[in-house]
């Protein structure tokens, strides 16, 4: 493997050894490395000055780190936590709901309460208004995976992940 030094001033730098202590997974926020018995080893905090360059990154040690230091090869687990959407149930005629989830977690759409408008009966659910969309029955699973979920937060204006689903 190459070795690199971290210069606080060169972005690319800087850039390596975050990719390295601070591992991506769509849909996740990475939170700390665990050792083989799911125990904290260390987990990381990176800080910018105001021009962007590296301030300092803090290592915190947990129990899963050696009393008197690494003196033997040690295997480390990036641990994720999934990150949370909302989903918006948008009525047309009136009043909707809404309903918070988690990346990769099934859950149900809602099946009941929604009232749509008199004398109509909600039977499901659409990703899209009109003929274009996914339709989901009252009640179906659903998931959201950890690459949809990027791709929403990267097509939104602050970073927040609405799905929203419409009456049919």
């Amino acid at each position: 493997g190459m070795i690199y030094a971290v210069d606080p001033q060169n972005a690319d730098s800087v850039d390596k050894a975050l990719k390295a202590l601070q591992p991506k997974k769509d849909g996740y926020a990475f939170t700390q490395w665990n050792d083989k018995d799911g125990k904290k080893v260390f987990s990381v905090s990176v800080s910018f000055n105001e021009d962007g360059t590296l301030k300092e990154i803090l290592f915190e040690t947990g129990d899963g780190y050696p009393k008197d230091g690494v003196k033997t090869d040690m295997d480390f687990y990036a641990q994720f936590n999934a990150k949370s959407y909302t989903i918006e149930y948008v009525n047309t005629f009136g009043s909707g709901a809404s309903q918070v989830a988690d990346v990769d977690k099934e859950i149900a759409l809602i099946g009941e309460g929604i009232i749509v408008h008199e004398n109509f009966t909600l039977i499901g659910w659409t990703t899209s208004p009109g003929e274009n969309g996914s339709n989901y029955d009252l009640g179906a699973p659903f998931v959201l995976s950890g690459a949809d979920y990027e791709k929403l937060a990267n097509a939104s204006a602050d970073g927040k992940v609405v799905v929203k689903f419409y009456t049919v």
